[in-house]
């Protein structure tokens, strides 16, 4: 039954559209000249379109370079906090707004707000004001409220117009808040915007808001106007606007207008145009084939949306994702957008408490929103009173919004059901997949910071032992790790005298620390800090007749895991142990060079001895003496006094020091012990060796 409906139903459709087709056909002499002016008015569209795609585009990347900001920069809540202490810190602080402003040409200024304080700071003065006393009230109110917003185009100190991006900072160290406020010149991006979108056509632009008042425009005299007057205004300049006029003077006015949503504005243009027409007839024939293409194409497009297209409800399921997506990753610039998504999601989620999972996979070519679905939906039977809303990002990430009534619910949804959603992922992706959980929350305008959450943990990725990461445990463990200075240099020693199981140890160590310690390093500094610590043993043992290269740029790009991680490092210093091994026709005799050198190096430390050394070179101690020996035919202990009594002699002779402090120097603890073996190795004290010195200088 239904196939004959379809079937009748598509004869229908047909028959009404030949009808269509033979009535256009007819009518097309007596209106082409009509269509060519509506091709006119499209056109006029299309470059209205262009113009308001344009001010969309140019806005959203500053708002999305703005709100990374947020997320990763911390130092404006010290800078504001230590201005007093030293007046660099005070001109650090504008030096720090100023890059801002410098980061893109359409941004004329920046002004940070302190909530604790009161008090804007101002990067084009260089100045601070108070809220009450500061020259733009509008953003002054903005900045006060806790949202992502904007401030719609407003003069400031009479001469620029601004779009202003309310930006508030996430709190890292104090729970003090801070807020950006990012001016764009909207007088300077009109011209660029007008400049490449109509060359030097006498074009005009208004922009309006829902008031139908004017608030960008080339005259700034023309701002607050009424753009109905204004209308008035070039109908009586230009009175040739209507159809019939242009079509028997061949000139006229056009005009058109489009509504950007995320703007929240209405862009409308005047465009001036000569009638040609030759053209229109022209495009006789083109129509009357676009209109049989169109009619096929109406009845093929029929025949797929009957067999095969989604339902209307996946369609606008579509579309409020989008919506969700833009909400949390503050794409949106429209000014009460987070508070309309907050008032949606109330009515659709039914409990007071909220979180965040998100879900990455390391491979950014794979799509993984369908596999998620799946899971979800099998998840959701399971999950008792939670509500769970999937939502795409983008191709290799993906976003679960969980709504909980009490906090053991959401305990045993982590504990069980993120597990559960962690090992299918895995068995698909395997050793890809991460999965962020946020902090919980009870307001839903604040989904877009726990978002902010997720993304930051994932910056963490190699840091951590699960791929389930949960944001508490992130910020218990979030202290940066310093560079293992020392760890390198035992690690390059062991690899002069070739010691192939002490570098193996050392180069564990190494990445314990980076990887294991208490504290947190994100994937990059991860990635530096084995670098450099390839840097510099290349370095240290470029004098070798060995070709070894670091990890390139594009192996240290594709490295996920940690493991991935051990295995570079490992292999780079086995690969230059075996090198070693290889080139090097007398190892004994370069082993013993190396420790003799580091011995001169060392000999006047106050912790330096043989069990130094051998921590250095992770070597048996009495092992070490005897390749002491052998190099230098004396003992340690010998080989070391007679090099501290010849430095010692040095000091003696050039120096006015007394002996005690020349004992010390040369790194004797006590004098008299020092004398007794100096005097054992020259037969005479340091006393009468310094008094021989000055009688002969003296002579």
């Amino acid at each position: 039954m239904e196939k004959r409906i379809r079937k009748y139903f598509i004869i229908l459709i047909t028959g009404i559209l030949l009808v269509i087709l033979i009535t256009g056909v007819i009518l097309f002499n007596s209106t082409m000249r009509k269509v060519y002016i509506k091709q006119v008015e499209q056109t006029n569209k299309n470059l209205t379109g262009q113009i308001s795609s344009s001010f969309e585009l140019i806005i959203q990347q500053i708002s999305e370079q703005m709100n990374k900001l947020a997320i990763y920069d911390s130092d404006f809540g010290d800078l504001v906090q230590q201005r007093n202490l030293k007046i660099s810190n005070y001109l650090d602080l504008y030096d720090e707004l100023k890059q801002i402003v410098m980061g893109n040409q359409y941004i004329h200024s920046v002004y940070l707000y302190s909530e604790e304080e009161g008090i804007f700071f101002d990067s084009k003065r260089g100045n601070c004001f108070s809220k009450e006393k500061f020259f733009d009230q509008e953003v002054a109110e903005a900045a006060a409220s806790k949202y992502l917003t904007t401030v719609p185009p407003h003069l400031i100190r009479g001469d620029v117009l601004v779009y202003s991006l309310i930006v508030p900072l996430k709190p890292h160290y104090t729970n003090a808040r801070y807020v950006l406020s990012v001016n764009i010149d909207m007088g300077m991006l009109y011209k660029d915007v007008m400049r490449r979108n109509t060359g030097d056509k006498e074009i005009q632009l208004y922009v309006y808001d829902e008031n139908n008042s004017i608030i960008i425009s080339k005259d700034f005299r023309d701002l607050n106007k009424n753009i109905t007057e204004k209308q008035e205004e070039i109908s009586k300049a230009f009175p040739n606007r209507n159809i019939w006029s242009v079509l028997n003077e061949k000139v006229g006015i056009m005009d058109a207008v489009t509504y950007s949503s995320s703007l929240n504005s209405y862009f409308y243009v005047q465009v001036p145009f000569s009638f040609n027409f030759s053209k229109m007839y022209n495009n006789y024939f083109l129509l009357v084939v676009i209109l049989l293409l169109f009619g096929a194409a109406i009845i093929i497009a029929y025949i797929v949306m009957c067999y095969t297209t989604k339902p209307i409800q996946e369609v606008l399921t579509d579309y409020n994702d989008k919506l969700m997506r833009d909400f949390l990753t503050g794409t949106s610039h429209e000014k009460n957008k987070p508070l309309q998504m907050a008032s949606i999601m109330e009515k659709y989620f039914k409990h007071d408490n909220y979180s965040l999972l998100l879900i990455d996979v390391n491979d950014n070519q794979l799509e993984i929103y369908r596999t998620v679905s799946a899971i979800m939906e099998e998840l959701q039977v399971s999950a008792g009173n939670l509500m769970l809303k999937h939502i795409s990002i983008f191709g290799s990430r993906a976003a679960v919004i969980v709504n909980y009534n009490n906090i053991s619910a959401m305990e045993q949804f982590t504990n069980t059901y993120v597990r559960q959603l962690y090992q299918k992922l895995n068995d698909k992706y395997y050793q890809q997949v991460y999965i962020a959980v946020s902090s919980g929350i009870t307001d839903p305008a604040l989904l877009s910071i726990a978002y902010m959450e997720c993304d930051e943990i994932q910056q963490y990725k190699l840091s951590m032992t699960d791929h389930i990461i949960h944001y508490r445990q992130f910020q218990e463990k979030k202290t940066p790790i310093i560079y293992p200075v020392e760890l390198e240099k035992q690690l390059i020693n062991n690899l002069l005298v070739e010691n192939s199981e002490g570098c193996i140890f050392y180069t564990r160590k190494f990445l314990k620390h980076i990887l294991e310690d208490e504290g947190l390093l994100t994937d990059i500094q991860i990635k530096n800090y084995v670098y450099q610590l390839q840097n510099e043993i290349l370095t240290r043992i470029s004098s070798l007749p060995i070709s070894i290269k670091t990890t390139g740029s594009s192996d240290m790009k594709n490295i996920h895991n940690r493991s991935q991680i051990h295995d570079i490092l490992l292999n780079f210093i086995q690969s230059i142990c075996s090198e070693i091994a290889k080139k090097n026709t007398n190892n004994a005799s370069i082993i013993n060079e190396a420790i003799i050198e580091y011995i001169d190096a060392n000999l006047t430390e106050n912790d330096f001895n043989l069990n130094s050394i051998s921590y250095q070179f992770n070597m048996n101690r009495n092992y070490l003496a005897k390749l002491i020996k052998e190099e230098t035919s004396y003992s340690f202990n010998d080989y070391v006094n007679m090099k501290k009594i010849s430095l010692a002699k040095d000091l003696l002779a050039a120096t006015v020091l007394t002996v005690e402090e020349v004992a010390h120097r040369t790194g004797f603890t006590y004098a008299h012990y020092f004398i007794k073996v100096f005097k054992n190795l020259e037969g005479i004290t340091p006393g009468q060796f310094r008094e021989m010195q000055n009688n002969s200088n003296n002579a």
